[in-house]
């Protein structure tokens, strides 16, 4: 089985665009999408929102074909932006077009699969590319660009670590967030250690991962994981009222403020790295029964979609 491959970034080619059609980070990127079915982005120049969107195919989760989508879009931004081809960016906002669940993590079917074939490779390759796209979310592309989550309904797992991989959580109250990885004998190795540390306490970090305990937004909120809260049933608009207020007038001190702890307390990617290779290692020495409450796990994900 092959999962997604792991190719450094500067290796993607951006798309040829059409004669007489304006260079700019907005078409790079209506190219590059355009056949997109997992993940898409979409530079607003009015605004200078970058929309970063997990779509409904047929759920919002990280199977190998929305990190590849996810990799390749991240990347083009880079390198438009490399190319002067980015002004006016300030914000990426990554967020779920379905109602209810904003994404419920890596994908357990591929996990289960990759372990009971004992391919270690094809595992490593799937973490290095999440890591990949953790570490473009923490470090804002190396731009001038502040990141946020909208997180409206659940974010488990890995779905819970991209929200945290950027620079502000906004999440409606009542959202549901958690590392439920403990159940199945794992941890949440994809920057959730990394990420929570450099904002929480130790004791925050051990009761949401050795705990495994999903919890609502105003209670993560309370213990400093989620920065923002909105009303339920906020929606796009209401974010767009946070951000186009409090968010926009707080960004200059808040980029500053960023790059001062990127300097203080920086995430290499070779952290990222490392803390993934463990988490192999524990994925291969699941036991049958792990195995088989991931499964039920994977299942349960699909029946919380359909109530959604």
């Amino acid at each position: 089985m092959e999962l997604v491959e792991h190719v450094p970034a500067r290796t993607f080619t951006l798309p040829h665009i059409a004669t007489g059609r304006p260079a700019s980070l907005a078409v790079r990127l209506d190219e590059i999408c355009r056949e997109f079915t997992a993940f898409r982005m979409r530079f607003d120049e009015a605004t200078g929102i970058l929309w970063a969107t997990m779509l409904d195919n047929p759920f919002p989760s990280f199977a190998p074909a929305m990190l590849q989508e996810m990799r390749l879009a991240t990347t083009a931004v880079r390198l438009a932006a490399e190319q002067g081809l980015a002004q006016g960016l300030e914000f990426c906002v990554l967020h779920s077009e379905t109602p209810g669940v904003f994404n419920l993590g890596g994908d357990l079917a591929t996990f289960a699969r990759a372990i009971c074939e004992g391919d270690a490779p094809a595992l490593r390759r799937y973490a290095r590319h999440s890591c990949d796209l953790v570490y473009d979310m923490w470090s804002s592309f190396d731009l001038p660009v502040t990141t946020v989550s909208f997180v409206e309904g659940t974010a488990l797992g890995g779905g819970f670590e991209a929200a945290r991989a950027c620079n502000v959580v906004v999440a409606e109250r009542g959202a549901r967030l958690g590392l439920p990885e403990v159940k199945f004998g794992l941890f949440a190795a994809i920057g959730a250690i990394s990420l929570l540390t450099r904002h929480v306490p130790w004791t925050v970090v051990q009761r949401l991962m050795i705990g495994g305990e999903v919890m609502l937004a105003e209670d993560l909120h309370a213990l400093g994981v989620v920065d923002v809260l909105l009303e339920p049933g906020s929606g796009i608009d209401g974010f767009l009222r946070y951000l186009n207020t409090d968010l926009r007038r707080e960004k200059p001190t808040r980029s500053l403020v960023q790059a001062a702890r990127r300097r203080v307390a920086p995430l290499p990617i070779s952290e990222l790295y490392e803390v993934a290779d463990q988490w192999i290692e524990a994925a291969m020495a699941l036991s049958p029964e792990d195995l088989r409450r991931m499964e039920r796990i994977h299942a349960a994900q699909r029946r919380h979609l359909q109530r959604a």
